[in-house]
């Protein structure tokens, strides 16, 4: 690696660090040092890299503008020999996520599919149930879902307690296995089928100990 590509990298690291740390205008300040360095740059992953934290600090600003640079940088990415894989998936799921913030959860389906292919093709396994979770809440949002009410209070429980995606994946998965087996159907049509936090924590216990 050139000592001008070293640089660069650095530079990247940091701008990744700023956004993980919620300061997208610093971000965007160390980037735009090596815009025309990068430019000048006969490396594609490089390229493609900078192009996705260009992304990532509009998706933190909110910006719709995101969009426009998370679909060069997928192009980019899926152009290189071998792919970069990890960065592929962290491009889709970004972008699945920057849609969804703007509301738009259906658009958002496409690129969350193709990750989570790429996680199962990797055998990623934690990566592989986030993104199923994630494609779930779509499809309760999407169809008006009844559920659409328990996902979210699965979640509130997660937040509290910190449950690794495959875990809520089998939580999630336990719950419906119970709805299909008993009356809840009957009682989402009465409007009773909300439920609680406590039942899900219940859920959690029981996933713990299998």
């Amino acid at each position: 690696m050139s000592s001008d590509s070293s640089h660069i990298r650095r530079v990247l690291e940091l701008a990744r660090s700023e956004i993980n740390q919620q300061r997208p205008d610093a971000a965007h300040g160390h980037l735009k040092t090596v815009h025309h360095e990068i430019e000048e740059q006969d490396d594609q992953q490089l390229a493609a890299e900078y192009q996705l934290l260009v992304a990532e600090t509009f998706k933190a600003k909110q910006d719709p503008a995101a969009e426009q640079f998370f679909q060069e940088a997928i192009r980019l990415l899926e152009q290189i020999e071998p792919s970069p894989t990890d960065l592929l998936l962290r491009a889709l799921e970004h972008y699945g996520d920057d849609l969804c913030s703007r509301r738009i959860p259906s658009k958002a389906r496409e690129p969350y599919s193709k990750a989570r292919r790429i996680a199962t093709e990797f055998h990623f396994e934690e990566d592989n149930a986030r993104l199923h979770l994630k494609l779930i809440r779509i499809d309760l949002e999407t169809h008006s879902n009844l559920e659409l009410e328990n996902f979210k209070t699965m979640k509130c429980v997660v937040e509290r307690s910190g449950f690794t995606s495959i875990q809520q994946l089998l939580v999630w998965m336990m719950h419906s296995d119970q709805v299909k087996e008993s009356s809840w159907g009957l009682r989402a049509a009465r409007g009773k089928s909300s439920a609680n936090e406590l039942y899900f924590q219940d859920l959690f216990q029981k996933m713990s100990e299998r």
